[in-house]
């Protein structure tokens, strides 16, 4: 008896013809009860900024999309050095194509895709066991500190506006480590006053008139009338962001709270610490590592600046059974990929320790170069 032909094509980007039924896929998903509102509408919009016969990738059967997953990518500053991150999201497949490996085959080429573009780090807004069995892991790494209410500021605050995008653009350049963002994120984002799954603005923080930084606020207030506030980004200098939030402060009264978040060992996070408040350890997401070599290689200034050019020069790397670094005079190896994510961008509460083992002049490498500073990435969320 002949078997079934594979009724299934792919994975491949849509036609122009079919981003229309891409689109009702994902709505007839994520708009089921208890789930988060659709990736592609105005509550997620960098998923829109795609070009979506680019940035789209897919299962079809009968000319129908079935298994779809969305990605954006973006260049991210490393204490300088550049290094690139893709974004994944919109993960979804029709009720009745499930249990098939079907969006294991088309997240396995979408990592394909991103490598191929040159990035190194992947952030998935989420930790299904399908994105846990490819090597992704929780590990998100961020703080949330409460900021006490009161205090003086000499600071203004006002709200950006559509035609605040270039000056937003320039103050997020400020920084050594960030998200190298185009003038349409900012745009999107003024735009629609959603980021992320929610609904946000930007504070834009000023002395004296001149612009330091911005603070990207969502605002919520829950059902006894309290306000609790989140800041879910800052750019450019943390003195300036701190007072920013001080300032912000004076907005809110009694019972009512500001949450603000920071990657981890970021500055402003030190500086909130250091007025008191303790910060709260958390993990969003989940990260994946695609070329550890390639990384390394992109890391040899940052290496460099902390260590010397002559070590970052001598650096050798590796991805085999274990991820190893080593020169004539040190080694690092590394004993499985959750273990690398954690001693390269901080261990998430209550997991265990990284696995490694470190000798001669590499300890250095890990006392003074480890973990790496990290970018917020909220806004670019898809």
């Amino acid at each position: 008896m002949n078997e079934q032909a594979w009724p299934y094509e792919g994975p491949r980007t849509p036609r122009p013809d079919e981003l229309a039924a891409v689109a009702a896929l994902q709505e007839s998903v994520f708009d089921a009860p208890g789930r988060r509102p659709v990736p592609s509408g105005v509550t997620w919009p960098m998923s829109g900024t795609a070009d979506r016969c680019r940035d789209v990738l897919g299962m079809f059967c009968d000319g129908q999309p079935v298994s779809i997953i969305t990605r954006l990518e973006r260049d991210v500053l490393v204490a300088g050095q550049r290094t690139r991150m893709g974004f994944i999201g919109g993960v979804c497949t029709h009720p009745d194509h499930r249990q098939l490996g079907l969006a294991a085959t088309v997240l396995d080429a979408t990592y394909q895709t991103f490598h191929a573009h040159g990035v190194d780090l992947v952030y998935i807004s989420g930790s299904r066991g399908l994105y846990l069995r490819t090597g992704a892991r929780p590990c998100g790494p961020g703080e949330s500190f409460t900021v006490p209410l009161g205090g003086s500021s000499s600071v203004t605050l006002r709200t950006a506006g559509e035609p605040d995008a270039t000056l937003l653009s320039a103050l997020n350049t400020r920084s050594a480590t960030r998200f190298v963002r185009g003038l349409v994120d900012y745009q999107t984002v003024l735009h629609y006053g959603y980021c992320a799954g929610r609904q946000v603005s930007f504070r834009i923080v000023e002395r004296a008139g001149v612009a330091l930084t911005y603070l990207l606020v969502h605002e919520q207030q829950d059902q006894e009338g309290r306000r609790n506030w989140l800041v879910l980004e800052y750019a450019g200098a943390p003195l300036a962001a701190r007072e920013g939030l001080t300032a912000l402060t004076a907005e809110l009264s009694d019972g009512d709270t500001l949450t603000a978040w920071t990657p981890w060992h970021d500055p402003l996070g030190e500086l909130l610490r250091a007025d008191g408040p303790a910060g709260v350890q958390h993990s969003r997401g989940t990260l994946k590592i695609l070329d550890f070599p390639r990384l390394i290689d992109r890391l040899r200034g940052y290496i460099a600046e902390r260590l010397s050019h002559d070590l970052a020069d001598r650096l050798q790397a590796a991805a085999a059974d274990r991820y190893t670094l080593w020169t004539d005079h040190g080694l690092l190896e590394v004993a499985d990929e959750t273990s690398l994510l954690h001693l390269l961008l901080g261990t998430p509460p209550d997991a265990e320790p990284p696995t490694y083992r470190v000798a001669g002049e590499l300890t250095e490498l890990v006392d003074r170069c480890l973990p790496l500073p990290v970018a917020n990435w909220t806004l670019n969320s898809i």
